[in-house]
Parts: C-alpha cells; sequence; structure tokens
C-alpha cells in the first residue's frame, strides 16, 4: 500500500541561513523534530512512501527556490506554507501564543481576545489547509502538531474526508 506521511506543524523543522553569498539550510534540532525522527527510523520507517513535512519557512520563498535547487534533502520532503509576515505575527503571536497558550496552560487572567487576531489565526490555518488539499489522497496520514493549527484538521477533513488525521 501506497501510504504517505504528511506532519504539519507551525514552523518547517529547518533554518535557512546565508552562507558565502548563497543560501543554505540545516536541520533543526529540538523535541519534534527528534521525537519524530526517532519513530520514524524504528517502527515507522517502511510504514510510509513518503514523509512530507509542512510549515512556514524561516525564509523568503525567493531563498527556498534557491535551497530547493541546491538540493535540501534530507529526512523529509519539505512543503512550505508561505504568509505574509503581519498574517504570522498576529496568528502566531496573537491568537495562539496571547490566547490560546494562557488558555491551555491554566493562566486565563493572561488570556488577550481580539478578533483581528483570530480572523489571522483562521486565515493561517485556511492557507495550510489550501497547501495540503492539494497534495493530499485518499489513503494519506496527517499529523497535526500543536494548538497552531487547532482548526486545521476540520478543515481537511471538509475538503478530503478520507484521510486519516492525527492532532497532538
Amino acid at each position: 500500500m501506497q501510504k504517505r506521511l504528511f506532519i504539519v506543524s507551525n514552523r518547517l523543522p529547518l533554518s535557512v541561513e546565508k552562507q558565502d553569498g548563497s543560501y543554505v539550510c540545516r536541520q533543526s534540532s529540538g523535541g519534534l523534530i527528534s521525537a519524530v525522527s526517532a519513530y520514524l527510523g524504528k517502527s515507522g520507517k517502511d510504514a510510509f512512501t513518503d514523509k512530507v513535512w509542512v510549515g512556514v519557512p524561516d525564509c523568503s520563498a525567493e531563498a527556498w527556490e534557491s535551497v530547493q535547487a541546491d538540493g535540501c534533502n534530507m529526512d523529509f520532503k519539505y512543503l512550505p506554507v508561505f504568509m505574509k509576515e503581519d498574517l504570522y505575527e498576529h496568528y502566531y503571536k496573537g491568537f495562539a501564543n496571547s490566547m490560546i497558550w494562557p488558555l491551555f496552560h491554566y493562566f486565563p487572567s493572561f488570556a488577550d481576545y481580539s478578533l483581528s487576531y483570530h480572523e489571522a489565526f483562521m486565515k493561517a490555518n485556511e492557507l495550510f489547509a489550501d497547501m495540503l488539499a492539494k497534495q493530499l489522497k485518499k489513503d494519506d496520514v496527517v499529523w497535526i502538531h500543536d494548538y497552531h493549527l487547532l482548526p486545521l484538521a476540520g478543515m481537511l477533513r471538509k475538503r478530503v474526508p478520507s484521510i486519516t488525521i492525527g492532532f497532538f
């Protein structure tokens, strides 16, 4: 069976930097990339034909294209979700981190609601859903990571009902 795994997180697990006049990419370190790599390196090694990581890159589309041309091929294929800086700020720092994070971590007095931040949060999740819906096939597995992407599972279910969706 041809099964593909799509790991969806706020950011891609790599950094793009300019070095000696050209762009290079490096795999980031962190808990999520370590956990996913450990799983795929052991029990999940042969479970998926492709492993695609979806997230916002830390660079411009131009820098991304330059790095891809040089082959930034590590353990995953990467699907970048580009968004304007102000949308990202309102989605990530605005709604996700100033509203959802305090509520999920028992600090409701720190929650700061703004309608414009919520609208940005929903729009950013729609960008993820639009990007993924163009790529997904019926037997694919989508693993969505963290509260930044809470609405995404429902958005994807409406577009591609036959996929398997997990959320952590």
